[in-house]
């Protein structure tokens, strides 16, 4: 148990402020658009678990960080499908072709949430009824075999983490959707639209990441591992990050390493981990 988190936590609402929901509104009505170009370069096939990896590169080659995440997740059961997000086709690295058994480009606006957009849309034709893991390349990780965990849960719809800030929410970096089928895909669709895409990160958070849980759960269980209820201002990834690692969380989010978090630790804090892991010291 962590002090300040609640453990196995199973989805109920929240209110919303009104600054939220104003910034909520204004994405709705100005923030959309044209979901970007993307290719299909090794479809999606039929398959009863897909591991998907939004990964955004930098350059043409993989960091460290991310071929660490790679060869977590293949080891993983089912199909690994990479949603590479880059200037051009060309520029999406060639053992991403021998690395996963999916692979899409995707141009670089749109965050994570069009290229998750992407993937569902895809299972949902392809391979419709498969468990997801869902992830992006913001963490480091996973640093410990995942399927079990998900599988276990009780939830449909599961998050590692949850937190209060805009309201009661998952943390969109990964999560798990127990039989994406048509139905699931439908319900979901305000979430991870076909057309179009929201291209300012606060529009992201405002209009999809922290409005998965509550559209989800009016059709499909949702919970998470660990949530933070009582203040927005503690994000549960940043503030207590240390704890959840040794509680179990398979991630760590980079940029406690080096982003505009950094400062919260001192320098080398989470050296330890990324040792007691094997994860290599990549700060690119």
């Amino acid at each position: 148990m962590i002090d300040g988190l609640t453990q196995n936590w199973s989805y109920a609402p929240s209110s919303t402020d009104m600054l939220a929901k104003l910034r909520r509104a204004r994405g709705y009505a100005v923030g959309l658009r044209p979901r970007p170009a993307w290719l299909a370069m090794t479809p999606i096939s039929q398959r009863a678990h897909w591991n998907v990896l939004f990964l955004y590169l930098k350059d043409r080659a993989l960091t460290a960080a991310q071929t660490y995440t790679l060869a977590a997740l293949r080891k993983e059961p089912g199909g690994l499908a990479v949603i590479c997000a880059a200037d051009q086709p060309s520029d999406v690295p060639t053992e991403l072709h021998r690395l996963c058994d999916a692979l899409y480009w995707k141009a670089r606006p749109g965050f994570d949430f069009s290229g998750y957009a992407i993937a569902l849309s895809e299972i949902n034709e392809h391979s419709s009824g498969a468990d997801v893991f869902i992830m992006n390349d913001s963490v480091y990780g996973p640093f410990a075999p995942l399927q079990a965990t998900l599988n276990a849960s009780p939830w449909r719809l599961t998050g590692f983490t949850a937190h209060c800030a805009v309201e009661n929410h998952i943390q969109s970096y990964a999560f798990h959707i127990k039989r994406y089928d048509k139905q699931t895909h439908q319900h979901l669709k305000s979430i991870f639209p076909a057309r179009f895409a929201y291209h300012y990160f606060q529009n992201v958070v405002h209009c999809q990441e922290t409005r998965l849980a509550r559209v989800a759960s009016r059709y499909l269980s949702a919970g998470a591992f660990w949530h933070q209820g009582t203040n927005a201002a503690l994000d549960p990834t940043l503030t207590y990050a240390a704890q959840l690692l040794d509680d179990g969380l398979p991630f760590l989010k980079k940029s406690l390493l080096s982003g505009k978090f950094s400062d919260r630790y001192p320098n080398g804090h989470f050296n330890q981990y990324l040792n007691r892991f094997g994860h290599p010291h990549d700060r690119r």
